[in-house]
């Protein structure tokens, strides 16, 4: 994957990213929540590989891992973490992940809940 930047693609792999970060919560909010709130954690970590069955590949990017490399290449780390809205994104080895603020998961849930959770 190239590192130019480019503006089309950027927001091509934000709107990819984004969408399959929030299938991903929206199926498992409940049970993430509840986890939270027995344990008392104060971040999350999720690994991006949960999302794969929820990214839909595109020409320009055929894997979530394409678009999460592109992203972290062209897009400020501040940026990019305002986007997702997520403490930390990162990487152990090939495997991609995200560390959430417990506050932050619960208003995600709660909204991707119609505020029911």
């Amino acid at each position: 994957m190239s590192s130019e930047y480019r503006e089309e693609l950027v927001s091509e792999a934000k709107g990819l990213v984004v969408r399959a970060l929030s299938d991903y919560l929206a199926s498992c909010c409940r049970a993430l929540v509840s986890a939270v709130e027995i344990t008392g954690q104060k971040k999350v970590t999720i690994s991006l590989r949960g999302l794969y069955k929820r990214f839909t590949p595109t020409p320009g990017f055929d894997k979530l891992n394409h678009a999460v490399e592109y992203l972290l290449e062209c897009v400020p780390g501040e940026e990019l973490r305002a986007l997702l809205r997520v403490v930390e994104i990162g990487a152990s080895g090939k495997e991609y992940y995200i560390v959430v603020d417990s506050a932050i998961l619960r208003e995600v849930c709660r909204s991707l809940a119609g505020g029911n959770l």
